[in-house]
């Protein structure tokens, strides 16, 4: 009882639980020590993991935003007729997920869309093979390495706009950031989502604004990273006519040093912020 009502009373704790193994199991002074003790018990350590291993794969990894984006892109078409499979080979940019995620969300009632909106899905048994996952462009970074970036403005050096994206809410608007590196001046451009459509559709308006030899002049080159809105680099490079207008290249994963300028401007902004 004192010890809980006493302020000045601080417990004492054995030194060696700071050092491995952090437990007294097989202590020698266990017997004698009258301090807190701790114990490894191995059967209530692994029901605590087997618990959290379970609840750490329960539900749909998705927001409440990103289910409602991808119901209305997806169930208004299945009514219409198309498959899963026709509606994301048709709009690659729109997905971030596979076919396989978005059919287990319409057999789980996830989405307005139903099984029986779909006639060959009743008639099918489950598939066997493990799923794919969807990318735009499985090989985009071919070709566009951050080593053959660096080759390419070593033999011919222009201006390089490193390009990144700010998202404020997962499955919400985000923004498109341009930085032009050889004056350290910034563009950023709404976006209603951040997917690879969007990046395109805001490269496609300054294509358009600017025209031709201005965009060329001002985009020679884009380096981003490896975010899955600008896994399209073809869509980003040529225009509709199918000329190439600029280059797009990658910065290797988890390194966002190989664009300084980007990521100092981020430090300072969101400091001041």
């Amino acid at each position: 009882m004192c010890n809980e009502i006493c302020p000045d009373f601080e417990e004492q704790v054995y030194g060696k639980l700071y050092e491995p193994p952090y437990v007294c199991n097989g202590c020698l002074d266990e017997f004698h020590c009258v301090l807190r003790k701790k114990y490894y018990i191995n059967k209530t350590a692994h029901e605590a993991y087997r618990e959290m291993l379970v609840e750490s794969r329960a539900g749909v990894n998705i927001t409440e935003a990103e289910l409602l984006a991808l119901d209305e892109m997806v169930s208004s078409l299945v009514r219409r007729g198309q498959s899963v499979h026709h509606i994301v080979a048709s709009n690659p940019d729109d997905f971030n997920i596979s076919e396989k995620s978005i059919c287990r969300y319409v057999d789980g009632g996830l989405l307005s869309a139903r099984n029986i909106d779909m006639p060959r899905v009743c008639r099918m048994k489950p598939r066997k093979a493990k799923p794919v996952a969807h990318k735009v462009g499985s090989g985009c970074r071919i070709g566009r390495t951050y080593a053959e970036y660096e080759a390419f403005i070593k033999e011919t050096p222009v201006s390089v706009a490193e390009m990144n994206s700010v998202i404020g809410r997962v499955g919400g608007k985000a923004l498109l950031t341009l930085m032009f590196t050889s004056c350290d001046f910034m563009l950023a451009f709404l976006r209603g989502r951040n997917a690879s459509q969007s990046v395109i559709d805001t490269f496609d308006m300054l294509f358009g604004l600017l025209g031709a030899e201005t965009f060329k002049s001002m985009f020679p080159i884009l380096l981003g990273d490896n975010g899955s809105e600008f896994s399209n680099p073809l869509k980003l490079e040529l225009d509709s006519g199918g000329n190439r207008r600029t280059r797009v290249f990658y910065c290797a994963p988890n390194a966002s040093f190989q664009k300084p300028h980007m990521e100092k401007l981020f430090e300072i902004i969101f400091k001041s912020t």
